[in-house]
């Protein structure tokens, strides 16, 4: 009995073997539906077939069933993560993941998958040029020319990268040239010239983030001006994203209170709120005597309010 069990093993490892070399022939010959039959054998037999794993994950890139793929290629990376094909297949399955999206002009998803695959194969330099142009595609001209110029110093394209960093050069001149302009009509009053400079800016160089800053503030003040609610809201959702780049700012808290005051004038609490972080954030600033005034007002106003509620409840308890 002893010496049938190490044959029976031997006689399993040969069949295995035999699985996983059909089922690589046949990815050579583009049966992926063949190899991965043949894969999912060789995974049922030996639940830590690496091999079969990474040969799967590839079949289902080729027939574009990248969740599928994302799956095994990660299984395969957990099992050996030091192990350097498993890493190389899985940032290779990201990789496609992204280019998927990229081809789709869904730019946001397709840098998110790139960045996944960088993380675990971070010297990779087709990674690091699919990232550099999914950036450049997004106008987030600071990172892309930080990873462009990786790929000069690893010696790759160099002509050709040379001529996209001249641009991304000229594009980071002209963006700030817009950022200028606009601070110089805000400086005048001129809110809505302002605010077409900035977003002139962020559109040309999305990394100028005190460009992104003060649109998000112009604009949110263009659409205070409106008595309709729907505008009320977008400026909120200006000044909270305004206020969230320049998290130190009492200036996006004072507005945004601003905008809860004139959405409705019964509503006090996140008027309030806003106007005592301004406070807090800047007590000596421009806007603190403001704040300070509107937070004892609207503070009265609410007391006066919730008494008129508590007292007709009480009449109609008594009743």
């Amino acid at each position: 009995m002893k010496k049938i069990i190490p044959i029976i093993a031997v006689i399993l490892s040969g069949m295995y073997c035999a699985h996983i070399n059909e089922a690589e022939l046949a990815f050579q010959q583009k049966d992926y539906k063949k190899t991965i039959h043949l894969c999912r054998i060789s995974i049922e037999n030996d639940s830590l077939n690496t091999d079969a794993m990474r040969l799967l994950s590839r079949s289902y890139v080729a027939t574009d069933s990248l969740i599928n793929a994302r799956k095994m290629a990660k299984r395969a990376f957990d099992i050996d993560t030091d192990l350097r094909k498993n890493i190389k297949v899985l940032a290779y399955v990201l990789s496609a993941s992204g280019d998927k999206e990229f081809n789709g002009k869904n730019y946001d998803y397709a840098l998110k998958w790139y960045n996944d695959a960088a993380e675990i194969c971070s010297t990779d330099t087709r990674i690091i040029r699919k990232k550099a142009d999914t950036m450049l595609k997004l106008h987030f001209l600071d990172q892309a020319q930080k990873e462009y110029s990786r790929l000069i110093s690893a010696g790759k394209d160099t002509s050709e990268i040379k001529k996209i960093l001249k641009k991304i050069d000229e594009g980071k001149k002209l963006a700030f040239s817009y950022y200028k302009k606009g601070l110089r009509n805000l400086k005048r009053g001129s809110i809505v010239s302002a605010a077409k400079y900035f977003k002139k800016a962020v559109g040309k160089n999305y990394d100028l983030s005190d460009a992104r800053y003060y649109f998000l503030l112009t604009s949110g003040k263009v659409s205070l001006k409106s008595r309709k609610k729907k505008k009320l809201w977008e400026a909120i959702e200006s000044f909270g994203k305004a206020a969230n780049l320049h998290p130190d700012s009492a200036e996006p808290h004072y507005f945004m209170a601003k905008a809860y005051e004139r959405k409705d004038s019964g509503e006090f609490v996140n008027a309030i709120d806003e106007y005592k972080k301004a406070l807090d954030l800047e007590p000596n600033g421009p806007y603190a005597k403001k704040c300070s005034t509107k937070v004892r007002t609207l503070s009265r106003r609410k007391k006066k309010l919730d008494d008129f509620w508590s007292r007709g409840r009480k009449k109609i308890k008594s009743k």
